[in-house]
């Protein structure tokens, strides 16, 4: 009899445990799944969040039915996933071979002046490379550059609201989370003293001082002070322009601390501006 009584314990003991489990389980699935939602604005913590219930999961997973729909959208996902990582890489490449070409460009510029017998003589050669060529080379590298930047900071903005949060949410996991850990900035990015930035500041240097530099080796002392003003001013009027409209798209460059749907935050805004126009209207009657 005290047997008895001791397997029945034990057995209410292990039914009211799994009872537990499963319910602590359920309710870390279903806050996984509030956390996964589209709608919802991601930030480190989130991130953090959904990583650790993913973790738990994992470890007391249970069955759940999918069918061919469900295989379909996830491929489907994983390829326009895919494509999208390709651009990202592209636009990497891109920004080192446009460097590459500015560097080998204003070095053979540099190069060339230098061969000039009379640099005196060859003022105008000088003032067009060193006042003219150097500097519109560096701009257009800036130019490119910035472009490709932006194209990838575009693209991976879109990876992390959109599809990794898709394939996360069909799956029921944070599985997809490079994206997401460099946008939070779990991980840190390498774009503002990475070698490429680097690179461009460099050049940014390089075309800053060139048109100095061809006064100096035109020999400062028999250049008249209108031609000084002029081989100088030009370039920085066209240097500063340039760095002004960098500026001006800087924080399209810069990472979102909160990450959310680019289609819900357009609706959003289109409703916004929907009410604020019916204001409008209501008070100009």
């Amino acid at each position: 009899m005290p047997e008895n009584s001791s397997s029945s314990n034990q057995h209410s003991y292990s039914r009211s445990l799994s009872n537990s489990m499963q319910s602590r389980y359920s309710d870390y699935e279903n806050e996984l799944f509030e956390l996964l939602s589209l709608s919802n604005r991601h930030t480190v913590n989130s991130y953090i969040r959904m990583s650790e219930l993913s973790n738990y999961l994992d470890e007391f997973s249970r069955q759940s039915r999918w069918n061919e729909k469900d295989d379909a959208e996830l491929n489907a996902l994983i390829v326009q996933y895919t494509s999208l990582r390709e651009e990202s890489m592209q636009s990497i490449n891109n920004r080192a071979q446009i460097l590459l070409l500015g560097v080998t460009a204003i070095s053979a510029l540099i190069g060339g002046s230098l061969t000039i017998q009379d640099p005196q003589s060859s003022r105008i050669l000088i003032y067009s490379i060193f006042s003219g060529a150097i500097p519109l080379v560096f701009i257009f590298v800036l130019f490119v550059w910035a472009g490709e930047a932006m194209r990838a900071q575009r693209v991976g903005y879109f990876l992390t609201a959109e599809m990794e949060a898709r394939i996360n949410r069909k799956l029921g996991r944070f599985i997809m989370n490079w994206e997401s850990a460099l946008w939070s900035g779990i991980l840190p990015r390498d774009e503002i003293f990475g070698p490429s930035m680097m690179s461009l500041a460099v050049l940014g240097f390089l075309a800053t001082v060139s048109p100095w530099l061809g006064i100096i080796l035109c020999g400062r002392q028999n250049i008249p002070s209108i031609q000084i003003i002029l081989a100088v001013l030009i370039p920085y009027l066209f240097l500063a322009l340039s760095a002004l409209y960098i500026v001006a798209n800087l924080k399209r460059l810069k990472n979102n601390p909160v990450v959310r749907s680019v289609f819900l935050r357009d609706v959003r805004e289109h409703r916004n501006n929907q009410s604020q126009q019916r204001r409008h209207s209501r008070r100009s009657r």
